[in-house]
């Protein structure tokens, strides 16, 4: 089933990763093809997507449409694509209207009662399948909410896992007690003068060896059917089940640590102890913690107790490009964090040289000279390219001059902006 969206690019007037969309976006034709890129050290959004024609940047998906294109960028277990849709003039150049399409199976007319066990050998167990098998276990074959749950979170298309899963023979359709709450289960039992003391297996137990077997199909026939992991997948889901465990003596260990885990398998390792253990439990499978929990004393900071800290310690160690091919090659899950909310800026570096992107063209002397002699007439605004408050200014006399007075106080304490945000300050 093909999927299509379609987005306005944001930030297309300010550089970013060393290109200025406006250089690009004018020489792009309808259909061209674009590069998608989930960002995952970006300070202002957790889901940021950047766009890019080739290597040249040409803005961001919106923040509040992007978290779905992130992970389904983030985790490439769907194909994405992505073109110019059309382009269209603004202010100061064009803007760009584009469009995304990924193709998932519609689990409407999914027939999981087609599918059987064709392979025996063992599949390799992924962080992300290791949690949905753990995850589809007794969950109803009716359940809509699944693919919309692990598609969101996780960009991944459910109908093919569970295809996958039941021809691997990690899990199977059938009926079964399990999906019962334990008072739904002492009804049951109660209603054939059966004990119902006990935890949730013991009753189960008590249902099978107790109640004729003529009279648990008919039972089962009032519940929907279930995915049930089979003996193959048991293993995987106790893992998963002990995972609180594991959790717990993550936290145990020092920051340090933590950083030096995933610094080891080159995964970003800044940030606080909580963003550290969540890192690891989404990025490792639990079998692996548990073999890295039970040499924990190798992880440790090899650097002298004296030597200086670097100021870019806690940066990631490998680039963001770096990163997520090392992902796509070797399957590995990173938690998504980060995207840009104008108008809080970051210096852009070129060549190791800091440029300030903060910082307006406009002459600090100009805007001061034209507010002081013709601001009651908002001459000053037009100079910023504010034009609808100079007209405001032109018929209210300068906000009865008050905004008149106020500008001068704001343009001589330098926190005067022009129409993109951009301070005018003095010398500039």
């Amino acid at each position: 089933m093909q999927n299509d969206l379609y987005f306005h690019l944001h930030g297309i007037y300010y550089e970013h990763f060393g290109s200025k969309p406006q250089d690009t976006i004018g020489y792009l034709y309808e259909g061209c093809p674009l590069r998608l890129e989930a960002i995952t050290d970006n300070k202002y959004d957790c889901f940021a997507v950047a766009v890019f024609h080739e290597k040249n940047f040409i803005g961001w998906i919106p923040s509040d449409d992007n978290r779905l294109i992130h992970n389904l960028v983030l985790y490439s277990n769907i194909d994405v694509k992505c073109f110019i849709h059309r382009l269209y003039p603004v202010d100061k150049g064009y803007g760009a209207e584009i469009h995304i399409i990924y193709f998932t199976e519609d689990y409407n007319t999914f027939d999981p009662y087609a599918l059987k066990q064709i392979y025996n050998n063992d599949l390799y167990i992924t962080p992300v399948l290791e949690k949905f098998i753990y995850f589809i276990h007794n969950k109803s074959v009716k359940d809509l909410y699944i693919p919309q749950y692990w598609l969101l979170d996780y960009g991944t298309d459910a109908v093919k896992l569970i295809k996958k899963l039941i021809e691997y023979g990690y899990i199977n359709i059938s009926k079964s007690f399990s999906a019962l709450k334990v008072d739904e289960l002492r009804a049951l039992l109660r209603s054939h003068n059966l004990p119902v003391s006990g935890k949730k297996e013991e009753l189960i137990q008590r249902i099978y060896t107790s109640i004729p077997g003529s009279d648990i199909d008919m039972i089962l026939n009032n519940y929907d059917d279930l995915y049930v992991a089979t003996e193959k997948a048991m293993p995987i889901i106790s893992s998963v089940k002990n995972s609180k465990n594991l959790e717990k003596e993550l936290y145990t260990l020092k920051n340090k640590q933590l950083s030096e885990i995933l610094r080891r398998n080159e995964y970003p390792y800044s940030g606080k102890k909580d963003e550290l253990v969540q890192r690891i439990l989404e990025n490792f499978t639990y079998k692996e913690i548990s073999h890295i929990l039970s040499d924990k004393e190798t992880y440790i900071d090899n650097e002298p107790k004296n030597a200086k800290k670097d100021e870019k310690q806690d940066e990631p160690l490998i680039s963001h490009l770096r990163y997520f091919d090392y992902i796509n090659n070797l399957k590995k899950n990173e938690p998504p964090p980060v995207h840009y909310t104008e108008p809080k800026r970051e210096p852009v570096y070129t060549n190791n040289t800091p440029i300030i992107t903060n910082i307006s063209s406009k002459s600090f002397v100009t805007d001061l000279f034209l507010c002081v002699l013709f601001g009651w007439c908002g001459l000053h605004k037009f100079y910023e390219g504010k034009t609808k408050i100079g007209f405001l200014y032109i018929f209210t006399v300068g906000v009865f001059y008050i905004g008149w007075f106020v500008d001068i106080i704001i343009i001589l304490l330098g926190k005067a902006t022009d129409v993109e945000g951009k301070k005018i300050i003095k010398n500039h």
